[in-house]
């Protein structure tokens, strides 16, 4: 079984170098990011799709299905790690903002959240469920998620939540990987 991640297209507010809100459109580009993945999506064979709530990867998945038909589901535990308060605001404003709490961030940026946030071991446990109900799965499944939330399962297929900065993955590209007894990726950002 194949599960493909799908990185919604850029935003308004990734230009911007925002966290993005959950209600945060496409950019121009964003929206031709996702055309070139529908086009993409001819030469792979999808039983169905998840998709994360927010308005970014849902406007991503109607673009999809303009092209591709494909049952999907809308799914909260695929969703970005919640940035809470700092939701359209970049981390400089964060810093004035909330100093104490950022402060707290970057010394354990694993275990002490974003203010009103979701900490990455809060979103590393949500991603090991996921991996945990993908492998009762049958079918490809395509993945329409978010950055941060893909970083999570490659870093939880390495074993390890502090490999979760070690990923940059791309607006508008595939991640893809075999979920097997032993789950492998075989390969990351492909556009």
């Amino acid at each position: 079984m194949d599960v493909i991640l799908l990185r919604h297209g850029e935003t308004i507010h990734n230009i911007q170098g925002k966290y993005s809100s959950d209600e945060c459109p496409l950019s121009e580009e964003g929206v031709l990011q996702i055309e070139r993945a529908a086009d993409k999506i001819d030469k792979m064979i999808i039983d169905k799709i998840w998709v994360s709530p927010l308005y970014r990867t849902r406007e991503t998945l109607e673009i999809i299905n303009k092209y591709h038909k494909i049952p999907y589901e809308i799914r909260d535990e695929v969703s970005e790690i919640d940035a809470g308060l700092l939701k359209g605001k970049t981390f400089n404003e964060g810093m004035t903002l909330y100093p104490e709490e950022i402060e707290d961030y970057l010394f354990d940026y694993v275990n002490n959240p974003l203010p009103k946030g979701e900490s990455i071991q809060e979103a590393f446990e949500r991603a090991r469920r996921v991996v945990k109900e993908l492998k009762k799965q049958s079918g490809n499944i395509l993945i329409i998620t978010h950055g941060g939330f893909i970083s999570l399962l490659l870093a939880y297929l390495l074993g390890d939540v502090k490999n979760y900065h070690r990923f940059d993955i791309d607006n508008g590209s595939f991640t893809l990987i075999k979920m097997d007894d032993f789950p492998r990726i075989r390969y990351i950002n492909r556009i």
